[in-house]
């Protein structure tokens, strides 16, 4: 048999050996309290003396001394229980809705301030830049809207493209004569389109382009350089194309006699010789197309239309990430407020439970109080039966007397846990009402979103869009 302990948990020593260890004599050693009561029997005394023997006196001290830890390691555990639940009743409040509010509108207003002098010069650039992109076209009477390619690497790709395929189609005559063959014919034969497709782009950006400016000096002069280009064009081509026969007779004398060749008969040239000249007459239109379209026609408005759309760009990423971050921290307060319920739903289940656990507590000290009270009486009427067994009648009258102990548990500490509970439970139903008077009243967080975007664009469109006359304006924004 074992013995339940004041918490509830099984004793590891038996009741007889509890007994045993506990009842000793003054040298510390243990006794059978049987025989010393049939000790105590055989000692002299007059009837009329009613103390206590020593035997009783150890058996009371010791059993006091278990109702004394008893009573220690179950106010403790109150104690403790209590802590957990002073802990747990702090629950949060509709206050905490409206600070959770109020701290989000501080973030929006702080995030407004903290990057205005970003939106102004962004704002300021854009305005700036726009502006004299519209001044560039009232003074130059341009109606039509900027045209330009997007990547430049992409639109001069073509031309990449057509230096190398007319490479190596005049590689062949080209590497005739040459020392180093196909590898030097290349070579020739690349640096000679990179001349005349590189003029032909260079005149299409330059002189092309030019015909269209509101300055008659500047039509005159693109004019006078696109006659110019066709005199080379027609020119350079000629003097290749004498060379390349040249290769093919006299490869010695290719070099020296290409230009007196080209001068005495112009147009003396092979069959081959005139299809290249006819492929480099398409390879510098293309070139000349590409250079007059990589740009605006209209000098100068691609380029300042490109820092205008930028600058443009720039203003409406940042208002972009803005209202991102807006949408960031509108989440988050919605996270908080979702996070609170949870949380006082979650601290109101703990206080049940410590409510649960105080009963089976107090179950358990009764028990165990119980058990030390007929334990006590049973260990001294064990006592008493050996003692009378011994010394007969009369029966001391002490002998109809037993230790009583006294319940001693705190309970009015826990008394108080049910009305402490409950009061955290009105306080969640009152926290509960408040966010569900806010979706109510707000629509929720889509009808906050909405809000707080159209306070942002408000911002954006009142502060940012008309004069700034003063940055202290923003405090009211």
């Amino acid at each position: 048999m074992t013995k339940a302990g004041p918490s509830g948990s099984n004793d590891p020593e038996s009741f007889e050996t509890r007994r045993r260890r506990r009842i000793t004599i003054v040298e510390g050693k243990p006794i059978d309290f049987v025989k010393q009561a049939r000790k105590d029997g055989k000692e002299p005394r007059g009837d009329d003396d009613d103390r206590m023997f020593p035997t009783e006196s150890q058996i009371i001290e010791d059993w006091q001394g278990h109702y004394r830890w008893q009573n220690e390691v179950g106010n403790h555990e109150v104690q403790n229980k209590d802590k957990r639940f002073r802990t747990n009743e702090d629950i949060p409040t509709p206050e905490d809705v409206e600070r959770i509010l109020g701290a989000e509108t501080t973030k929006l207003l702080r995030k407004r301030r903290d990057q205005h002098e970003a939106f102004v010069r962004l704002r300021d650039d854009e305005r700036r830049l726009a502006l004299a992109l519209q001044e560039f076209r009232s003074d130059h009477r341009i109606r039509h809207a900027a045209s330009y390619p997007i990547s430049k690497l992409h639109h001069y790709a073509v031309i990449f493209g057509l230096v190398i395929v007319e490479s190596f189609a005049n590689m062949y005559f080209f590497a005739q004569g040459n020392s180093l063959g196909l590898l030097g014919g290349f070579f020739q034969a690349i640096l000679l389109s990179l001349i005349s497709i590189g003029v032909a782009v260079a005149v299409g950006y330059f002189a092309l382009r030019a015909i269209h400016h509101k300055h008659t000096s500047m039509r005159v002069m693109g004019i006078l350089s696109l006659v110019a280009y066709l005199v080379f064009f027609v020119g350079f081509n000629l003097v290749v194309a004498h060379y390349r026969d040249l290769l093919a007779e006299r490869p010695d004398e290719a070099l020296a006699q290409a230009i007196p060749a080209t001068l005495a008969a112009p147009f003396r040239i092979t069959f081959d010789s005139l299809m290249l000249i006819v492929a480099s007459l398409l390879a510098a239109a293309l070139g000349g197309y590409k250079g007059y379209t990589s740009e605006d026609r209209y000098p100068g408005h691609g380029k300042l239309d490109r820092k205008a759309h930028g600058a443009r760009l720039l203003f409406d990423n940042a208002k972009t990430t803005m209202r991102a971050e807006v949408h960031a921290i509108l989440d988050a307060t919605d996270a908080e407020l979702v996070a609170i319920r949870e949380h006082g739903e979650a601290m109101l289940a703990a206080l049940d439970g410590i409510i649960a656990e105080g009963e089976k507590h107090k179950e358990s000290y009764e028990r165990g109080l119980e058990d030390t009270r007929s334990d006590c009486r049973q260990w001294l009427i064990d006592y008493r039966n050996e003692f009378m067994k011994v010394r007969g009648v009369p029966t001391p009258p002490h002998f109809a007397k037993f230790e009583e102990f006294e319940y001693a548990l705190d309970v009015q500490t826990m008394q108080v846990w049910i009305p402490r509970r409950d009061e955290a439970v009105k306080k969640h139903a009152a926290l509960v009402a408040k966010l569900e008077g806010l979706d109510a009243e707000k629509k929720g967080s889509v009808q906050r979103i909405t809000r707080a975007q159209q306070e942002l664009d408000d911002y954006f469109e009142q502060k940012l869009g008309g004069e700034w006359s003063d940055d202290r304006d923003l405090a009211h924004a």
